[in-house]
């Protein structure tokens, strides 16, 4: 893929799989939708993030939401759980 984003030569492409980003109103990331990810980008409350969770051999795509010191990812279709991470 290409894109006119300013990133980091670290950075690469992913295919959204499953339907935990798929929201029912609002923003809404779709299974099959290609996303940048940099590698680079500070992950900050509110933005969506990749991550690699303990004991699990694949990335998940959720947002990162912090709340009184406490992170999860949050997936944006409300049928999934919100995930509790420490790191």
């Amino acid at each position: 893929y290409d894109t006119t984003v300013e990133c980091s030569e670290d950075s690469f492409w992913l295919d959204v799989r499953g339907d935990s980003m798929t929201s029912p109103a609002g923003l809404s990331i779709p299974e099959g939708m290609a996303i940048l990810v940099d590698p680079q980008v500070e992950a900050i409350n509110g933005k969506l993030v990749v991550a690699k969770l303990d004991g699990d051999n694949e990335a998940t795509f959720k947002k990162l939401v912090i709340d009184a010191g406490q992170r999860f990812l949050k997936p944006l279709n409300p049928q999934y759980p919100i995930i509790p991470i420490n790191g």
